[in-house]
Formats: C-alpha cells, structure tokens, sequence
C-alpha cells in the first residue's frame, strides 16, 4: 500500500518542515493560505521568507498526494467491488439467481421499465439479477426474468440495471452523474443506427441527488479482445462520422449539455502524470526496466510538449467518450453500441481513437489497428465536415500523452507477472507507431 502512497503526506510533513512550520501561525486553524486575513504563509511569501518556489513546489506535492491517493481508494474499491461481484455470482448460480427483494428493486420500476421495453401493458414479472462485470465504477446487473403482459402473453426478458452512487474522479467532480444527465437529455436523438448507446427505459435519481439508476437495453454481441481488426476498423470509421456530424451540424442539444468534462481534461492529466516523481524520475533512472529507445520517446515528449499541445488544440473540439476502449465497444448485427458515458465531453479530434488503439490493447494487432484506423476515423469525420490532412493528424501523440506515463505507472504498481509484460509490450508498439505509416 505505501507503494501506492497511503503513506504520502508522511513524507510530504518530512520533506517540507519549513513551509507547514509557518501554520501555526495563522489567525485562523483552518487557514487555506489563498486570501485570508492574517495568514502567516501569505504574509512570508510577500516579505520573501518564504520562496514562492518553495511554496508553489509544496502545493504541487499536495495535489500530487491528493490524486495518489484517490487514485489508491478507487483501486480498493475496485478490489473490492470484483471480489463482491465474483461472490455473488457465485451465490447466482448456486441459488438460481438474486431476487427482486434481495436487490432491492421496486417492482412498480422494474414494470415500467419493461412496459417502455416491449412496448406492452406489463403487469407482473418475475425476477433474478446477476453482476456484470466491466470497468465501470457503478454496479451493473443483468435483470432477466418473465413478463405478464395485460393480454395473457408472457415474455422472457433481460435488461441491464446500472446503480451509479455519487464519489468525485479527479479533476472531474460531475463525472458521477454525467450519464444520468445525458440520457435525461435529447443526446439520444444525435446517434444513428450504426453508431449509438443502449436505449434507456428508465432513469430516476433519488431525492439527495446522491444515487441513481438507469434501466437499459442488453446488448449482445462482440465485445473487449474479441473484437477483430475489421471491428475495429468500423469503429474507428463510425466514430469518425458522428464526430463529424455533430461538428458540422452543431444540434441545439449540444448547447444544453452543462455536465461535460472539459476539453483541457486530457492535458491536465498529462501534466499532473508528468510532475509526479514517482513515474517521472523512474523513467529517467538507471533502474527503469524500459529500453532506452522506449524510455527517450516519453522524455521526448515532455521535451517538445508545449509545441506538440499547441498544434492539439488547433485541431477541432468535438465531443469525445472519453473512455473508448474495447470493453465499452459491443459489435452486434454490424453496428456498433457503446456504453458508459460518465467520462464524455469536449476534447480534440483523435482523442477517443487513441483510446481506442492504446487502452488495454490488443498486442499483437495495435500497429495493424493503428495504421487501418487512423485513415477510418479521417474519412468518417470528413463525410461531414473539413478535416485537417491526414500527414498532420496528432494519434501517435495523443496515444503518448495519454498513456505513456500512465502505462508506466501500471506497470509499476501490478504485482501481475503477465500484467507487467501486457504494459511493456504496449509501450513498445506505441514505439513502432512511431515510423509506421498509415494506410491510406
């Protein structure tokens, strides 16, 4: 757990002496040295007893504990979700299945919900749930059953039952209830039968605005390492296109979304990995387990990274996922689903192709992916709306500003043999990126 910096701020009070020494004398105990009166700290850094340096580097460390060790808690909860959900669908498939009452769903919710799925009077149903397993921090469940219909017919059913309680991601505090508003708001209407989220039956939050649910559509088909270069590819392409369109056409509902994460969210996460220690002196140390060539493409990038940002941000902001990988992609009836929305917002064109091609990746293919993809994406989105030339895109860059540091990281803190190898093998393919062209 040290490793992960449970025990950071006992090294932070260790290392900066000087600076927390001025507290105590402050007129008020819980003084946040901004622009209070009295403040002891303000008062030396005006006078000069205390650096600015030496001040503006101890905050730097404080929001670096802060995202250690949110980070740390989402990992236990995490841990401990999956070790939930691995019980109980252990305890699923001894019993038969969860009951209604032992989740503890309200019928009058769950017949409605159905009623808008079959588009039938539902007046009674039976019940079982089982946890799904995914990335999401909410807890998902699979609810199948039978349902009565008001005419005497009965009809098997599955739908997808999301609780999402509220907790704050780091440096995107509306991100708990993003997908609630989204699917509250006519978003739905922007997505084409090629390229969409499940349906929403039912949406309701409770009273304190701290918890909500989502009834929605089960979708079956390919999905994570299954999906195919060919998938892939159609991904890339469909993305792409409602990209495009959004930008060309700008629909109102767009101006009416206020709970989206913001476009500078990527640079800043870059930014907060770069100036922790932990992963930025390991990549620069004699004991880094990368090869130097890896190790250099990384230090590369912090070395030229006002520039290659710079050029990001000239490229269009369009309205990004955010968290487009694999295991959020279903390919069913050769059209692509894509679920858990509570990362979205404005972002720069390729961002959610880099995820795409890098987030938790498939190895052996992430150069093929690369190459089909990147030339999928340009002429998806240039059906709709001017692109800027293809030689000019910024994927390679973006994949390394989003997960060069933060492959080093998992790599750091997986005590997984294989995990360990998964991370250097990517690092090393984004590496190959580098000189490969894409096709097209």
């Amino acid at each position: 757990m040290r490793e992960l910096g449970i025990d950071a701020d006992e090294g932070l009070h260790a290392s900066f002496t000087d600076v927390e020494a001025w507290f105590p004398q402050c007129r008020f105990t819980d003084c946040r040295h901004q622009a209070e009166p009295g403040c002891a700290v303000l008062a030396a850094l005006a006078d000069g007893s205390l650096p600015r340096e030496r001040w503006e580097h101890y905050v730097a460390r404080q929001h670096e504990n802060k995202h250690v060790q949110d980070k740390t808690s989402y990992l236990i909860d995490k841990r401990a979700r999956n070790k939930t959900n691995a019980m109980w669908s252990k305890q699923t498939k001894k019993n038969g299945g969860w009951r209604m009452e032992d989740m503890n769903i309200q019928f009058e919710t769950l017949i409605n919900a159905l009623s808008r799925q079959f588009k039938k009077d539902i007046i009674s149903a039976d019940c079982q749930t089982k946890p799904l397993q995914g990335g999401t921090v909410g807890n998902v469940y699979l609810v199948t059953g039978i349902a009565d219909t008001a005419d005497g017919e009965k009809w098997p059913y599955r739908i997808v039952l999301k609780i999402q309680q509220k907790w704050e991601r780091y440096g995107d505090p509306g991100s708990w209830r993003r997908e609630y508003d989204l699917y509250a708001s006519d978003l739905g209407a922007t997505f084409s039968d090629a390229f969409r989220w499940p349906t929403c039956y039912h949406a309701e939050i409770n009273a304190e605005e701290n918890e909500f649910q989502l009834w929605l559509e089960y979708i079956d088909g390919v999905t994570g390492l299954d999906l195919t270069v060919d998938m892939y590819e159609q991904a890339a392409l469909e993305l792409g296109r409602y990209q495009g369109k959004l930008y060309a056409e700008q629909p109102a509902v767009l101006q009416s979304l206020t709970n989206l994460s913001h476009a500078d969210l990527m640079k800043n996460t870059y930014l907060h990995y770069r100036s922790w220690p932990v992963v930025y002196d390991y990549i620069r140390s004699e004991n880094c387990d990368f090869p130097q060539h890896v190790r250099q493409m990384i230090i590369d990038i912090d070395e030229h990274a006002d520039e290659i940002l710079d050029r990001i941000e000239k490229l269009p902001l369009v309205l990004c996922h955010r968290d487009f990988w694999v295991t959020n992609l279903i390919y069913a009836d050769e059209k692509i689903a894509l679920i858990d929305w509570d990362t979205s917002g404005w972002g720069y064109l390729g961002e959610d192709l880099a995820s795409l091609i890098a987030d938790e990746a498939d190895i052996d293919h992430m150069v093929e992916n690369y190459q089909r993809c990147v030339p999928a994406y340009y002429k998806g989105f240039s059906e709709y709306a001017d692109v800027p030339p293809i030689t000019e895109h910024c994927v390679y860059e973006l994949i390394l500003l989003g997960f060069g540091y933060r492959l080093v990281e998992w790599y750091l803190h997986t005590e997984d043999d294989d995990e360990k190898t998964k991370h250097f093998h990517t690092l090393q393919k984004i590496y190959e990126m580098k000189t490969t062209p894409v096709l097209g």
